[in-house]
């Protein structure tokens, strides 16, 4: 058993806290600047379990359903990139899992195209292994923490403390900052398209050092994968708003254009 407490690693500050930049905060007055880890406890064995402590505050995921808050969802949704890009990797504790996370999800995805056709059509499969192809290759660089599934349902927020924090954090990994561009930007852009080129926009103004020649087929690839899942989670659960949503995002970035053109047209190839 290993017990990490909170916060589970540094965030830039001395108190572990990701402070929002002073210019930053005056566009946003009333955002949560303090960005924080729960302790968290992993059980080791034949099955791993992760546990949390729990967090006041409400999921980000309510304040994008209430048009009155998108703005100050946008800025908590910057604010949370920012924290994970800002921590410092050193002593990573999982580079088998970080290496297992980029390397077995293509190969998984393809095979169970393979297995059931109706997840993608054949041109599908071969333009999603030709991201996959670039997305595998070793680069260059420091590893940014990822959390792994980084959706607004995974962030609490409690506007009366002014503070953000994670939950879920299972699939924590060194990657790739697409990696929790791309997770983060899927829940905006469901909730409505508007959202998703406002969170993106944004993104692409404040952290303009993080497009790189291959930002766009990593957040393509990242896109890709998890709207498989999507489709396979709506179809279990019987969601059929999520599968359609799901399958329109895939068509989309595995249509060729580059992912702003997509984003900026609403996901419409």
């Amino acid at each position: 058993m290993i017990d990490t407490p909170a916060p589970a690693f540094p965030l830039g500050g001395k108190d572990g806290s990701a402070r929002t930049p002073p210019a930053y905060a005056a566009r946003h007055p009333r955002s949560p600047s303090p960005a924080f880890v729960p302790a968290t406890r992993v059980r080791l064995g034949p099955r791993v379990t992760v546990s949390s402590q729990a967090l006041p505050g409400e999921m980000l995921l309510t304040l994008l359903h209430r048009p009155a808050l998108h703005e100050t969802a946008l800025a908590l949704g910057l604010i949370a990139l920012e924290a994970w890009q800002r921590a410092v990797v050193t002593g990573q504790p999982f580079p088998l899992f970080s290496l297992a996370f980029r390397r077995w999800r293509g190969p998984q995805a393809l095979r169970a195209a393979r297995c059931d056709p109706s997840l993608m059509s054949p041109d599908q499969r071969q333009a999603l292994r030709r991201l996959l192809a670039r997305y595998e290759r070793p680069r260059a660089g420091r590893p940014f923490l990822v959390h792994g599934d980084l959706h607004p349902s995974h962030l609490i927020v409690n506007l009366a403390a002014s503070s953000l924090g994670f939950i879920d954090l299972e699939a924590m990994h060194g990657g790739r900052a697409a990696t929790n561009f791309a997770q983060l930007w899927t829940g905006y852009h469901y909730t409505a398209p508007e959202l998703g080129q406002a969170l993106y926009r944004q993104y692409r103004d404040r952290f303009p050092d993080l497009l790189t020649a291959d930002f766009d087929s990593d957040v393509r690839t990242e896109l890709a994968l998890r709207c498989q899942k999507h489709i396979q989670a709506g179809r279990r659960q019987g969601n059929r708003a999520l599968e359609t949503q799901a399958r329109a995002l895939l068509a989309a970035v595995l249509s060729g254009p580059s992912f702003e053109t997509l984003c900026l047209k609403g996901m419409r190839p």
